[in-house]
Protein backbone atom coordinates (compact mmCIF):
# COMPACT_ATOMS: atom_id res chain seq x y z
CA UNK A 1 0.00 0.00 0.00
CA UNK A 2 2.73 2.30 0.70
CA UNK A 3 4.56 1.57 -2.88
CA UNK A 4 1.24 2.53 -4.24
CA UNK A 5 0.70 6.26 -2.07
CA UNK A 6 4.57 6.52 -3.60
CA UNK A 7 3.47 5.98 -6.98
CA UNK A 8 0.80 7.90 -7.02
CA UNK A 9 2.91 10.83 -5.12
CA UNK A 10 5.62 10.66 -8.26
CA UNK A 11 2.27 10.52 -10.76
CA UNK A 12 0.75 13.99 -8.89
CA UNK A 13 4.36 15.44 -9.43
CA UNK A 14 4.73 14.72 -13.26
CA UNK A 15 0.98 15.06 -14.39
CA UNK A 16 -0.36 17.63 -12.04
CA UNK A 17 1.42 19.73 -10.64
CA UNK A 18 4.26 20.31 -13.80
CA UNK A 19 1.01 20.59 -16.25
CA UNK A 20 -1.09 22.44 -14.07
CA UNK A 21 1.83 24.20 -13.59
CA UNK A 22 4.67 24.58 -16.23
CA UNK A 23 6.78 27.94 -14.77
CA UNK A 24 6.52 26.34 -10.89
CA UNK A 25 9.70 25.78 -9.25
CA UNK A 26 8.89 22.40 -7.93
CA UNK A 27 11.14 21.01 -4.57
CA UNK A 28 11.24 18.21 -2.30
CA UNK A 29 12.51 14.51 -1.09
CA UNK A 30 10.82 12.84 -3.47
CA UNK A 31 12.09 9.68 -2.23
CA UNK A 32 13.16 8.42 -6.15
CA UNK A 33 15.40 9.67 -8.99
CA UNK A 34 13.83 10.88 -12.19
CA UNK A 35 14.52 7.46 -13.60
CA UNK A 36 11.38 6.04 -11.45
CA UNK A 37 8.24 5.58 -13.02
CA UNK A 38 6.26 8.76 -14.29
CA UNK A 39 8.97 11.38 -13.53
CA UNK A 40 10.80 9.57 -16.08
CA UNK A 41 7.88 11.38 -18.19
CA UNK A 42 8.92 14.95 -17.58
CA UNK A 43 9.85 17.00 -20.23
CA UNK A 44 8.96 20.89 -19.36
CA UNK A 45 11.30 21.04 -16.46
CA UNK A 46 15.06 19.77 -15.00
CA UNK A 47 16.93 18.90 -12.02
CA UNK A 48 19.44 21.80 -10.98
CA UNK A 49 21.55 18.71 -9.88
CA UNK A 50 21.82 17.88 -13.11
CA UNK A 51 24.67 21.02 -13.64
CA UNK A 52 27.04 18.96 -11.28
CA UNK A 53 28.77 16.51 -12.45
CA UNK A 54 27.52 13.03 -11.97
CA UNK A 55 29.66 11.70 -8.37
CA UNK A 56 28.45 15.04 -6.93
CA UNK A 57 25.01 14.81 -7.17
CA UNK A 58 23.60 12.15 -4.54
CA UNK A 59 21.05 13.42 -1.78
CA UNK A 60 20.91 10.68 0.24
CA UNK A 61 22.05 8.86 2.48
CA UNK A 62 24.85 11.20 4.00
CA UNK A 63 26.65 8.02 5.54
CA UNK A 64 27.58 6.85 2.14
CA UNK A 65 30.69 8.13 0.44
CA UNK A 66 29.43 11.25 -1.86
CA UNK A 67 29.97 9.22 -4.92
CA UNK A 68 27.65 6.56 -4.13
CA UNK A 69 24.53 8.52 -2.67
CA UNK A 70 21.20 8.66 -4.49
CA UNK A 71 19.82 11.41 -5.91
CA UNK A 72 16.29 11.12 -4.57
CA UNK A 73 15.99 15.04 -3.71
CA UNK A 74 14.91 17.80 -6.53
CA UNK A 75 15.12 20.90 -7.46
CA UNK A 76 13.17 20.75 -11.04
CA UNK A 77 13.20 24.12 -12.83
CA UNK A 78 11.24 25.10 -16.05
CA UNK A 79 13.85 23.96 -18.93
CA UNK A 80 14.30 27.54 -20.01
CA UNK A 81 15.70 28.69 -16.44
CA UNK A 82 19.06 29.37 -16.34
CA UNK A 83 21.34 28.14 -13.60
CA UNK A 84 24.32 29.83 -12.28
CA UNK A 85 25.64 27.39 -9.36
CA UNK A 86 24.68 24.30 -7.72
CA UNK A 87 25.79 22.97 -4.31
CA UNK A 88 24.60 19.84 -2.43
CA UNK A 89 25.66 20.47 1.65
CA UNK A 90 25.83 17.77 4.09
CA UNK A 91 24.47 19.89 7.46
CA UNK A 92 24.83 17.43 9.39
CA UNK A 93 21.45 16.67 10.75
CA UNK A 94 20.03 14.75 8.30
CA UNK A 95 20.45 11.66 6.47
CA UNK A 96 19.80 14.06 3.19
CA UNK A 97 21.84 16.70 1.68
CA UNK A 98 20.65 20.05 1.60
CA UNK A 99 20.79 21.36 -2.03
CA UNK A 100 21.62 25.24 -2.64
CA UNK A 101 21.10 26.61 -6.14
CA UNK A 102 21.47 29.94 -7.53
CA UNK A 103 19.15 31.05 -10.79
CA UNK A 104 19.87 33.28 -13.24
Amino acid sequence: MLKNEWQNDLQLISDKLINKYPDAIILGDFNATLRHGSLSTIKTHKDVLNALPFWKRGTWHTQMPWFIRSSIDHILVPRDYKIKSVAVMDLGESDHTCIQVNLI
